[in-house]
């Protein structure tokens, strides 16, 4: 069931993220880093699986997982930061990696769950070496650009925005309610070929 209260929520209007997005690039601008600001928003209505099959894959890192039984899909799509491992201390590393990774992590939510908040989204194989031909590497793990998740009939979306110390909040909240809009407004019974560029 599509929750159409929500298309009324209104970025700007929404002073707890001002004040993340403040916080953050008073700090980029301070200590010359481009942090990252991540913020789970809900959405009326998301089909993670039709979504896929409208995104342009080629290059892309992106992780797809359903369970039907248990009504729960979720799509990651494009990296923020992203490594590939080998060896037999990969999981290790995958942990420190996203643990560095989360130090510069500073989190936005408007709704609270178990898919809300910055994931990281791994692939691995069985061998802890693999060869060039295998066309993969033992472990890789990345913050996607934004992931999208249906958990039993409840809908969201978190985005992962590495922040530029130059830009401006109004058009940083700007250019978030126009990707924001996209999934909102997305034609499921079109899903027409020009989306694909614009919800990558």
């Amino acid at each position: 069931m599509q929750d159409h209260s929500i298309e009324n929520y209104d970025l700007f209007s929404d002073l707890k993220l001002k004040q993340v997005l403040d916080e953050a690039l008073m700090s980029a601008r301070s200590k010359g880093l481009q942090p990252i600001i991540s913020i789970s928003l809900p959405l009326s209505y998301v089909a993670p699986l039709a979504l896929l099959e409208s995104l342009d894959l080629k290059g892309q890192p992106h992780f797809f997982m359903e369970r039907p039984v248990e009504d729960v899909s979720v799509l990651a799509f494009g990296s923020l930061c992203l490594d590939r491992l080998n060896g037999k201390e990969r999981f290790e590393k995958v942990k420190l990696f996203s643990k560095e990774c989360l130090e510069s992590i500073l989190e936005h939510k408007l709704i609270e769950g178990a898919f809300t908040g910055p994931h990281f989204f791994t692939a691995c194989a069985f061998s802890d070496e693999v060869s060039e031909s295998d066309g993969f590497d033992a472990a890789t793990v990345f913050l996607p650009k934004w992931h999208v998740y249906n958990n039993n009939g409840v809908y969201g979306i978190v985005f992962n925005i590495q922040l530029d110390a130059e830009v401006e909040i109004e058009a940083l909240l700007s250019e978030i309610k126009q990707r924001f809009d996209r999934f909102q407004s997305f034609d499921y019974a079109g899903q027409e070929q020009e989306q694909e560029q614009e919800l990558g």
